[in-house]
């Protein structure tokens, strides 16, 4: 009976630690937000890890609606709205193919281009013009460009560049900064 009581403590603990550090990253940026419960993960295709959505216990009678940024306690955006019922809302998350999110890198020329899930592990960043100059090690934030999602949310750092003298475009793989299997409270923000 002790080992329950200390482990349900340990959560609430947890998640209170949680709670706060998300209030204070809302506070500071002045968002409108909506603190939910991840209370399912879903896989877009049967027996792919690669397509993993999550699910959390808010909806559209909370006031969220499609294309809202989620973010994880720290601040880092994990995803986005892609589906709402009154009371739930499905996320996909940034590392999911089709999660396509408006962004910037954070260089001298605040380069722009679209990120996209890779495999269900990294993000990939495209639609870079190859005279751009982007570094391994730069950190790559929302845009604020086109939807819901407001500027300045970090997606990750980027690990990998390719380029090809030939192409128009060069990439950038991203890796996110947060593990996103052991989220459990997560934010729907708007600007």
């Amino acid at each position: 009976v002790l080992t329950v009581a200390n482990s349900q403590q340990k959560e609430i603990v947890e998640e209170n630690l949680k709670l706060k550090s998300q209030l204070k990253f809302l506070n500071d940026n002045n968002f409108k937000a909506v603190a939910a419960m991840v209370i399912a993960r879903e896989s877009l295709v049967e027996g792919s890890e690669d397509g993993q959505d999550l699910i959390i216990n808010k909806g559209s009678n909370d006031g969220i609606s499609i294309g809202q940024g989620v973010v994880s306690e720290e601040g880092l955006i994990i995803g986005k709205v892609v589906d709402i019922k009154e009371t739930s809302a499905k996320i996909c998350l940034t590392t999911s193919q089709e999660c396509k999110l408006a962004a910037a890198v954070q260089n001298q020329n605040k380069t722009q281009g679209i990120t996209d899930g890779d495999l269900g592990l990294t993000i990939k960043m495209n639609y870079i013009p190859q005279l751009e100059k982007i570094s391994v090690g730069d950190t790559v934030i929302t845009s604020g460009l086109g939807g819901k999602i407001p500027r300045g949310l970090v997606i990750g750092k980027i690990i990998e560049i390719r380029n090809e003298s030939n192409e128009v475009w060069q990439d950038a793989t991203i890796e996110p900064l947060v593990n996103l299997n052991n989220l459990t409270v997560v934010t729907v923000v708007t600007p």
